[in-house]
């Protein structure tokens, strides 16, 4: 079946996977762990982990066929294998192709996390390099290790929220990749900053001489880690990061010329403009049909 036109059936049990809170009883499917050694992530200041671990869902019967597979890459919202684990999608895509509701598929699930939390999924001197590692590491090692249908038509990348800013994010940037993304109530999707000065605790940040000091720290320790990826500065230790904000005699204020590139960097409605021409009217899009969907409602029922 060609996978756009499988996706018609595949993005609603998409939505329900990534909700998914029903305990069913595990199926036929094998999920595997597998592990990549990333050269993508070596340059990095913060520790981050060269050694991704991955967790990949093969439908019944992959260990005894010679089919190729369609991939679905999702992004998840906290641990790679949050949704196996607590959620049993294992279990779910057996269901959804036992009654034919989509095709058999691979699954994939990698790390994605920095020692702050969510990498952003975003090239970064001091986190490392997330998008390199997605599409010049994690997508040709699964192509190469797995039985899979190694073409844009065929790959899918998916996530929620943080997950579904991924999906936005690499789909938009790397057509050529991913021919089907779906994203679930995706972060960055606004243009607003309010969300950005009013969360974090800027004297805990702007004081901070260690990082230590901001782990765990909530919210700061969110936007931190944002700040690392889109405004990153390899020599302002121990942070490495640029602050959007500036203190003046212990009164906050915007900086506006750190908030513009945080703005231009990160935000989905600033990206797209960017990139309009290369990921949608570019010639590889005008000469092949790409599904694309944002969900920001409920699953029905």
């Amino acid at each position: 079946m060609p996978f756009h036109n499988g996706m018609r059936r595949i993005c609603a049990p998409m939505v329900l996977v990534l909700a998914c809170r029903f305990a069913f009883a595990l199926g036929e499917g094998t999920l595997v762990e597998r592990q990549i050694q990333s050269d993508s992530l070596k340059q990095n200041k913060v520790g981050t982990d060269i050694k991704r671990r991955l967790a990949i869902y093969l439908p019944s019967g992959y260990e005894t066929s010679h089919q190729r597979y369609t991939v679905i890459y999702v992004l998840q919202n906290g641990s790679y294998r949050g949704d196996f684990d607590q959620h049993h999608a294992s279990a779910f895509f057996d269901q959804a192709i036992a009654k034919n509701i989509i095709p058999p598929c691979i699954v994939v699930a990698a790390d994605f996390s920095t020692p702050l939390g969510p990498s952003w999924y975003v090239n970064s001197p001091v986190t490392g390099n997330w998008d390199d590692f997605a599409v010049k590491e994690l997508v040709p090692y699964v192509d190469a290790n797995f039985r899979t249908l190694a073409g844009r038509s065929s790959r899918a990348i998916i996530g929620s929220y943080l997950g579904g800013y991924g999906a936005l994010r690499l789909g938009i940037l790397h057509p050529d990749v991913f021919g089907v993304v779906y994203a679930m109530h995706p972060v960055g999707t606004g243009s607003g900053v309010q969300v950005m000065t009013a969360r974090p605790d800027w004297g805990l940040l702007m004081g901070a001489t260690s990082i230590d000091q901001v782990k765990n720290a909530g919210f700061s320790t969110l936007f931190l880690s944002m700040f690392q990826a889109f405004l990153p500065n390899e020599t302002n230790a121990p942070l490495y990061a640029d602050l959007p904000m500036k203190n003046s005699a212990g009164s906050y204020s915007v900086d506006a010329k750190r908030m513009d590139m945080l703005r231009s960097r990160f935000f989905i409605a600033e990206l797209v403009p960017q990139h309009l021409e290369r990921s949608i009217l570019g010639k590889a899009i005008q000469n092949a049909e790409r599904s694309f969907a944002v969900s920001c409602g409920t699953p029905a029922n």
